[in-house]
């Protein structure tokens, strides 16, 4: 019987993915996601935005995250929002349970 992952939010704005994505290997790439997610200067939602649209003006540059850069797995993960701030969760249908704690949380299903 496999385990369940579980994963806990921090106390600022977090993207909880319980999967892998196409970057994991590619140091650039996360950087240059850290440094558009990290960012002050833009809103939760234009940050959501430039990420998932790369080329908008983020500083992500071409490195993205969507349904298409998430690979999923059959593990089965609990991810957990932090209530304090807002989350972005990356969930597989049917198999991975998610708590977000403010209505303005992004979901997006992989």
């Amino acid at each position: 019987m496999d385990s369940v992952r579980f994963q806990q939010a921090g106390g600022k704005d977090n993207i909880l993915i319980g999967d892998a994505t196409i970057w994991d290997a590619n140091a650039a790439a996360l950087q240059a996601i850290f440094a558009e997610w990290t960012r002050t200067d833009q809103s939760f939602e234009q940050r959501v935005s430039h990420l998932i649209s790369t080329g908008t003006g983020g500083l992500n540059g071409s490195y993205g995250l969507d349904k298409k850069s998430v690979i999923a797995d059959s593990g089965v993960d609990a991810l957990f929002g932090n209530g304090q701030a807002l989350d972005w969760f990356f969930v597989t249908q049917k198999v991975d349970t998610f708590a977000t704690h403010d209505p303005r949380d992004h979901i997006t299903q992989v």
